[in-house]
């Protein structure tokens, strides 16, 4: 993944990873700017795949100026917020 956005101009502003040996399961978060970056949003996806899919990642992608609206019920103030 970092080969990818390297390759694309992007610039890395954070990274984890963690491993769970039980599951069998490397997890990594990368977040990376977009400005200057030289695949738009719309295409991302679609440029990444390939990638994804050489090493049968399952995978996500999201954009975190991107709000998905939600509302909170509470039935008592003191028992949540």
């Amino acid at each position: 993944t970092s080969d990818f956005i390297y390759r694309n101009d992007g610039n890395i502003v954070h990274a984890d990873q963690h491993v769970d040996v039980e599951a069998g399961l490397f997890l990594q978060r990368v977040e990376w700017e977009m400005a200057g970056f030289r695949i738009p949003r719309a295409e991302l996806a679609d440029a990444f795949r390939p990638i994804a899919e050489k090493f049968g990642m399952y995978w996500e992608l999201h954009f975190s100026d991107y709000v998905p609206r939600m509302a909170i019920f509470v039935s008592k103030l003191e028992h949540c917020l």
